[in-house]
């Protein structure tokens, strides 16, 4: 059961292996709620797929870089832990929501194409960047109509100097 393949950053046993969440845990959650654990990795992967768009070519693809990995499971061991039910003062529950902000801000961070902090892999075993632009895309040009005003400047420059642009 804890070997069950899903679609997304996550199975149960990365889960088990990338929280901090007790392994007893984990299964007592899935044995008492089935599905809720795959249906949150699943619920997450998705959410981060929104939020890395805007910079990468989301989804991701095995094998996931790391800090994907570890991102989603943080994210998801918060809910685990808040449906397991967990004492809001107790020092591990603080722990479980931070690691959870922690990632949160770390993905708006990867996801932030001015001021992003992360270059994030594609893939854990090809390193090279995963970056898909790194600018906003816009035009810093005042007037629709300037590119009109370019052109014709290009062509007088091309009738004084003799030239041509024709191939």
């Amino acid at each position: 059961m804890d070997e069950r393949i899903v679609s997304s950053y996550l199975t149960i046993s990365t889960l088990k292996t990338s929280s901090i969440v007790a392994d007893e845990w984990i299964d007592e959650l899935e044995s008492r709620y089935p599905g809720f654990l795959t249906q949150q990795i699943q619920l997450t992967s998705g959410w981060m797929d929104g939020r890395l768009r805007k910079r990468y070519p989301a989804a991701f693809v095995a094998p996931y870089a790391d800090q994907i990995v570890q991102w989603c499971a943080a994210i998801v061991a918060d809910k685990a832990m808040r449906k397991r039910g967990i004492d809001e003062s107790d020092k591990q529950a603080q722990a479980y929501i931070d690691d959870r902000k922690r990632a949160e801000d770390e993905i708006k961070e990867a996801a932030d194409c001015t001021n992003g902090l992360w270059d994030v892999p594609l893939r854990a075993d090809k390193p090279a960047t995963g970056i898909n632009d790194t600018l906003p895309i816009s035009s810093s040009q005042a007037s629709p109509y300037v590119w009109q005003d370019e052109q014709i400047m290009a062509s007088r420059d091309e009738d004084v100097n003799g030239t041509s642009t024709v191939l």
